[in-house]
């Protein structure tokens, strides 16, 4: 249970940064971001920070540029 606590609020971070990103540059069109995160669970996670941000539908965020 130790490293679900860790990994729940990792998740939550990356999240954010992806929210925070969207937030400061809402001027760029969705294809103008950087997702510092390679392919994987936390590109994944930040791409849905970004596109709920962004108000976009959720279906778009995996198909978001990485």
């Amino acid at each position: 249970m130790k490293s679900v606590v860790p990994q729940t609020f990792r998740s939550s971070r990356i999240f954010a940064e992806g929210w925070n990103a969207a937030r400061t540059h809402s001027v760029a069109s969705p294809g103008e971001y950087e997702n510092p995160y390679a392919p994987g669970p936390e590109h994944t996670r930040w791409n849905e920070g970004f596109t709920q941000a962004m108000g976009l539908p959720k279906k778009n965020a995996s198909t978001l540029a990485p």
